[in-house]
């Protein structure tokens, strides 16, 4: 895709903050930071918060970094109050949360910003990203493959992206970048989702302006044991249904629903220590049932087996790296 850059003069540094969230990882908050600072040193004031529980990012800051401006968390915050903590902090147009195990491609700040200064009521910008597996920059991307920049003008439509059988995933929180003014009052709270929260915080988001989509790939994320979203929790996931239907006009019987919904049991199904499976129990009745009822509907939809021949190239690319 063609897309038209401001000139350097028009992007002034005043203008954007870049925060990099940091806890426990040095090694790959080195690698991530030189890429932000070769991307959005000229356009952006770049701020590192480390939450870490030792001191080994702040002496690797001071040592290799010392230019760049590092806020230490002492006491160590909650993960969602370090965000929040951040997002009330923003002071400027435009911000960025960004994650210390991901890397910033050449253009992606250049790229956002110009996209937010033609769309004036977009809450937010984000991009399409490529995997990068522990070390091993890998050919799949986060999102899949899609030709255009796409506009989420609803929460509905952005949650069919997390909630349904849909050929295009959605894009990685980190490559947000944010206008301040849409989301300067909104925070992510753990009765809203738990760890989905950030989803949550989006849908917030995008009631109060568009969300734009760019199919390039503008950031590496990084796939590793200690990714959060490796821990499944379903408690939290029913906890960010229950949000969804209480606060967003959705159907608890629209398709999306029960996609969410056999997505949340089958996960169950395959956590539960067989030992603790017993017919006695509600939740293993209903789930099942669930599960059987729905099936043979989604066996019907293209984008059903779209998702599973994406999860199996993914499997397949872990196992060659």
């Amino acid at each position: 895709m063609n897309l038209q850059f401001h000139t350097p003069h028009e992007i002034t540094k005043n203008r954007t903050e870049i925060f990099v969230l940091s806890r426990n990882r040095a090694d790959y908050l080195r690698e991530c930071l030189t890429s932000v600072i070769s991307s959005a040193s000229e356009f952006a004031d770049i701020i590192v918060s480390d939450n870490s529980t030792d001191d080994h990012v702040r002496h690797m800051m001071h040592k290799e970094f010392p230019n760049v401006r590092l806020i230490v968390r002492n006491p160590t915050l909650p993960a969602l109050e370090h965000f929040n903590c951040l997002i009330e902090q923003a002071s400027k147009e435009f911000f960025m949360l960004f994650h210390d195990d991901d890397i910033m491609n050449q253009k992606m700040l250049q790229t956002e910003l110009s996209i937010l200064d033609r769309n004036y009521d977009a809450a937010a910008c984000a991009c399409n990203s490529q995997i990068l597996q522990n070390k091993q920059l890998t050919h799949q991307t986060l999102m899949g493959a899609f030709q255009h920049p796409l506009k989420i003008t609803t929460p509905s439509s952005l949650l069919e992206y997390y909630m349904a059988f849909k050929s295009l995933g959605p894009a990685s929180f980190p490559s947000y970048l944010y206008r301040t003014s849409k989301v300067r009052n909104l925070r992510m709270l753990a009765a809203e989702g738990g760890k989905f929260s950030d989803i949550a915080f989006l849908l917030k988001a995008n009631r109060n302006g568009e969300i734009i989509w760019l199919p390039d790939c503008l950031m590496q994320t990084r796939l590793h044991a200690s990714n959060d979203s490796k821990l499944e929790d379903i408690g939290q996931r029913l906890r960010f249904l229950r949000y969804v239907l209480a606060n967003f006009s959705v159907n608890r019987h629209d398709a999306m629903i029960h996609s969410y919904r056999f997505r949340v049991w089958i996960r169950w199904w395959m956590q539960a220590p067989i030992q603790k499976i017993s017919w006695r129990s509600i939740r293993c009745r209903a789930s099942f049932v669930f599960i059987l009822k729905y099936l043979p509907v989604l066996l019907l939809k293209t984008s059903f087996w779209m998702r599973v021949y994406k999860r199996i190239a993914a499997l397949s690319t872990r196992k060659s790296t």
